[in-house]
């Protein structure tokens, strides 16, 4: 091209600042295994997952797919909040068909999907060992391919592992649904396993959610009487979140938010 009446350029640099965080996710974890053992350990990983399920969850409702979820494409920050980065592999899903509307149609009874209902993606994208079987092989996937990594994740951060082979090992253990191998909580492991099975069977996020919601703060109940004897009636009181539910039968009528009985 003759540049004689066009205004050169040497070189052309795009800069994209950013957030400033501490570390990635990876990072975190490998630093907090060397470290005194923290007495809230568990509690703080059902926190993390629930930052997590959210970010996915706000990926998900622009009708993206994230495609390359793990450790390392997590940041930190410094309050401790966990940021999903890295977005070269997310891609827009065109079909009418919203993440959410497909997972209306499965709640429905649609367990398995057209190919009509599905966009056309490239195969063998993002981390092989963090991807999503259907995502390593097809090129017909939706966004549950991300459940199916947030899994993974989610089950490295309760893992026991030290070095690079145990790493690795542990997250083929995953894969194989060798959960007995792992020495993980049986209810983490229930979650994990609709995670990592066949499309049509992983949770929603919204699950996934309430079930480390529970986790993090488990629903109490009590049972108490009220009115005297003779006429006196037995109600189930559930407390979940801070807040208080009066029960009668199986259903339950929110009564007050009460931040003092909190659990």
């Amino acid at each position: 091209m003759d540049y004689k009446w066009l205004l050169e350029f040497a070189e052309v640099t795009i800069y994209i600042q950013s957030e400033l965080c501490k570390e990635s996710l990876y990072e975190f974890v490998d630093r907090r295994r060397q470290s005194a053992a923290d007495p809230d350990h568990q509690a703080n990983n059902y926190r993390i997952v629930l930052q997590l399920v959210e970010g996915v969850e706000s990926i998900h409702s622009r009708k993206i797919i994230h495609r390359d979820l793990k450790m390392q494409n997590v940041l930190v920050n410094f309050q401790g909040t966990c940021k999903i980065c890295d977005f070269g592999l997310a891609k827009r899903i065109k079909g009418s068909k919203s993440c959410y509307i497909i997972n209306d149609l499965i709640a429905n009874g649609a367990d398995m999907l057209t190919e009509d209902d599905l966009d056309k993606f490239s195969s063998s994208v993002g981390t092989k060992i963090f991807s999503s079987p259907e995502q390593s092989t097809s090129n017909s996937y939706d966004h549950r391919t991300d459940i199916y990594s947030l899994g993974l994740l989610i089950g490295m951060l309760f893992a026991h592992w030290n070095t690079k082979h145990e790493e690795y090992e542990s997250i083929n253990k995953l894969r194989s649904k060798s959960f007995s191998d792992l020495n993980l909580d049986d209810r983490i492991v229930g979650i994990l396993d609709r995670c990592l099975s066949e499309p049509q069977f992983r949770p929603s996020l919204k699950e996934i959610r309430k079930s480390f919601t529970d986790l993090l703060h488990p629903p109490i109940y009590v049972s108490l009487r009220f009115g005297e004897e003779p006429n006196f009636t037995l109600r189930t009181v559930l407390c979940r979140n801070g807040v208080v539910y009066i029960g009668e039968g199986t259903r339950y009528t929110r009564m007050h938010r009460t931040p003092d009985l909190a659990v």
